[in-house]
């Protein structure tokens, strides 16, 4: 009986960490903490040396198709839209899909040319990115580099 209850208990116990334990391990994520800050203003340097700053909105992509974790940048003065993802780590033979503060994300735009852009998340704050714009409008082509800070006005 004494050991039935034993077992019992620690059944429960595993059952109760072990969500908490994959939310941990999801914690570290590049999602997290972008999703949870939800607006930041980003600072953006062109390869001239001019500056600008723009805001960006965070979103959660709830599609068929899409992952937990995958999620959706937008800079509202443009309207650019980037459907994001962690970057993998581990290696091909054995990968850790989003499981990296790294991102990547492509532009979800109607034209043949879409600008590409990647960074790195540190809790909730893009740390340090770099911006492919493509060749559509002028000016054509060109690298940017930008980091965000949390901004509930943007």
């Amino acid at each position: 009986m004494r050991s039935s209850f034993i077992l019992g208990t620690a059944l429960i116990g595993f059952v109760c960490l072990v969500p908490i334990a994959k939310d941990a391990a999801f914690a570290k994520d590049c999602a997290t903490g972008l999703l949870t800050a939800g607006h930041e203003r980003c600072a953006f340097t062109r390869e001239d040396g001019g500056t600008f700053t723009l805001c960006a909105e965070f979103h959660s992509i709830i599609t068929p198709g899409f992952q937990p974790g995958d999620f959706v940048m937008t800079f509202s003065a443009s309207g650019a839209e980037f459907l994001c993802a962690c970057q993998a780590s581990g290696s091909s033979v054995s990968p850790r899909f989003r499981h990296s503060s790294s991102f990547i994300c492509s532009e979800n735009a109607s034209d043949s040319v879409n600008d590409v852009l990647s960074g790195k998340a540190s809790g909730p704050r893009v740390r340090s990115g770099q911006y492919l714009m493509g060749t559509a409008t002028p000016p054509a082509g060109g690298t940017l580099v930008f980091s965000c800070q949390p901004d509930a006005t943007c």
